[in-house]
Parts: C-alpha cells; sequence; structure tokens
C-alpha cells in the first residue's frame, strides 16, 4: 500500500469516526429531549390536576402560576412530537392544495408554535412576576385589583404577545416554486435580518426578564427589609411561599436560557458557531429543560402545592391555605 493511498485510508477512517460522533450525538441528543418532554407532560399535568382539585388554590397567583403549567404542558407535547420526528418534513402533495400547503409550511414546519409556546411560557412568568411585585410593594391597591377576570385578561395576553413576537416566521416561511418545498426565503447568513431576528430573541427572552425580575424581587426585598419584616415570622405564610418559589422559578429560567441565547447571538452577530459541539448541545439541553423544571420546584419549595398534591393522592377533603 503506498504512503498516499494509507492517507486516503486515514482521512477516510477520521471522517467515519466524525459521521458516527454526529450519530452517537444525535442520538443522546434525542434521548436527552425525550425525557425532558415525558418530565414535561408528567409534570405539568400533575401541576394541573393538583390546581384543578385544590378549589382553594383558585386565586390570582396561583391561576397564573397554573397557567405556566398549561403553557409548558402544550410545549412538551409539541417538543416531544419533534422528538419522535412526527411531521417534521415537509413533501409537496401529489394533489394541489395551497391552502393546506401554505398553513403547514408557515404554521407548523417554520416552528412557529412551537417558539410562540415557549415566548408565552416566558411572558407569562414575566407576568407573574409583575403580579407579585404588586402583591407586595402595593398591597393596597393589588387587593382592589386583584379578581380572577384580571387574571384571565393576564393568561390571554400573554398568548397573544408570545405568537406576536413570532409572527417574523409565518413572514418568511413560503412555497418554493421550484420544487414546492417549504423554505426560508429570506434569513441568509449576514443579513440585517437574522442580526434583528438574534437581537429581538435575546431582547424577550433573556434581557427584558432578567431586567424585570431583577427590579422586581429587589424592590419586594428592599420593601420588606425597609419596613422591619422578618422573612421568618412577620411576612404570612402563603406570601412567603410564593415568594420564595418564584424566585427560585425565576433562577432556574434565567439558568436554562441564558446560555443557549448569549450563543445564538454569538453566532448570529460575531462568528457562526458548529451546533453539533458539546458546549452547543448542552445549551440547548438546559433550554428545553425549562418545559419540565417548573412542577420539580413546586414538589421540592411550594408548600401551597406540597398540601394540593397530598389532598390529591390521598383524597381527603383537606383544606389548602389560600394565598
Amino acid at each position: 500500500m503506498t504512503s498516499t493511498d494509507m492517507a486516503i485510508l486515514a482521512t477516510t477512517e477520521a471522517f467515519g469516526k466524525e459521521i458516527q460522533k454526529v450519530q452517537d450525538n444525535d442520538v443522546l441528543m434525542k434521548v436527552a429531549f425525550a425525557i425532558i418532554a415525558i418530565l414535561g407532560l408528567i409534570g405539568n399535568s400533575l401541576v394541573l390536576a393538583v390546581f384543578y382539585k385544590g378549589r382553594e388554590l383558585h386565586v390570582v397567583p396561583n391561576i397564573l402560576i397554573g397557567h405556566q403549567s398549561l403553557v409548558d404542558l402544550i410545549s412538551s407535547f409539541i417538543f416531544f412530537l419533534n422528538t419522535i420526528h412526527f411531521c417534521t418534513e415537509f413533501k409537496p402533495m401529489t394533489i394541489r392544495q395551497p391552502f393546506l400547503e401554505i398553513f403547514l409550511c408557515k404554521i407548523w414546519f417554520s416552528d412557529y408554535v412551537h417558539w410562540a409556546l415557549l415566548h408565552v411560557s416566558t411572558t407569562n412568568l414575566v407576568f407573574v412576576t409583575i403580579e407579585r411585585y404588586f402583591a407586595v410593594v402595593h398591597p393596597s391597591k393589588y387587593r382592589t385589583k386583584a379578581r380572577k377576570n384580571i387574571s384571565l385578561i393576564i393568561c390571554i395576553s400573554a398568548w397573544f404577545v408570545g405568537f406576536l413576537i413570532e409572527m417574523y416566521k409565518p413572514w418568511i416561511y413560503r412555497i418554493s416554486k421550484e420544487d414546492g418545498m417549504c423554505t426560508d426565503a429570506l434569513l441568509e447568513s449576514g443579513s440585517s435580518e437574522r442580526y434583528a431576528i438574534a437581537l429581538v430573541s435575546a431582547m424577550t427572552f433573556l434581557i427584558i426578564p432578567a431586567i424585570t425580575m431583577a427590579y422586581v424581587y429587589g424592590s419586594i426585598i428592599w420593601t420588606l427589609t425597609s419596613n422591619h419584616f422578618k422573612l421568618s415570622k412577620e411576612i404570612p405564610k402563603g406570601v412567603r411561599d410564593i415568594f420564595t418559589t418564584m424566585i427560585i422559578v425565576s433562577v432556574a429560567y434565567m439558568i436554562c436560557w441564558t446560555p443557549d441565547i448569549i450563543l445564538y447571538l454569538h453566532h448570529n452577530l460575531v462568528t457562526p458557531h458548529d451546533w453539533t459541539d458539546s458546549v452547543h448541545r448542552i445549551a440547548l439541553i438546559l433550554a428545553g429543560s425549562n418545559v419540565c423544571v417548573n412542577p420539580i420546584i413546586y414538589i421540592m419549595k411550594f408548600k401551597t402545592f406540597q398540601r394540593g398534591l397530598k389532598q390529591l393522592v390521598t383524597k381527603r377533603p383537606r383544606r389548602v391555605a389560600q394565598q
């Protein structure tokens, strides 16, 4: 065997190992995402069951928290469908049905629904954070305004904002006239539109939530300490329970989303990345895990939820403290 043949063989073997590595990583990612989706389905279903059965959990803050789980449950279901590759490849129809093709391309295959739901979840979390601000910092005003119909308006607003933010996806995806495939017709690497979308994603997923959470919880802590409250004694248990839980939920959100958004920004604004690298895969798993982490926090820290869960499991008519 000549040196040239050996070099070709070595290159081929190296390439084969790289392909195998990518395939192995893909399998690991599919398993990880499947676990996340299943945990999200089970955990958020459990949360909704507890909130539905526990009638005294039907107060404004808990309605918003329950709505958070509803959105994350739907996101987990979409996530699971994508993981098992259910209807993930667009194929031109044999019999032309323009309306159906356009709908599938712009709404489903563009990932519009999936990302819009993630924005709904983030927006709802920001609204819950603001609700806690008024409940603690402006309690008298909160008591006169906090009603179930207000919580319904807040929930609807979260859906409106979430789907509005992602409206660019149906706009840029279209059916190609050449081959009838669903394609991204606008965004190309380095285009100004891609820069704008990356910045909007960073603002809505990271910057606005981070600023809101920092200001709100900082204001709450300042209000409580300036009025000589002691966190362990004088604050009502229900208020302290939700306050502590939502701080942990907010921190978990930032941990899940920050790495992915920073890498996404760098990829679009500075240098294109190889998203098969381990760092990016870990970031994607962290971001995806946000749909299943909240129920775990509720089980471990949210005492009101713990009592409701115990009531659900034992089926005893035990009263759950109102917040």
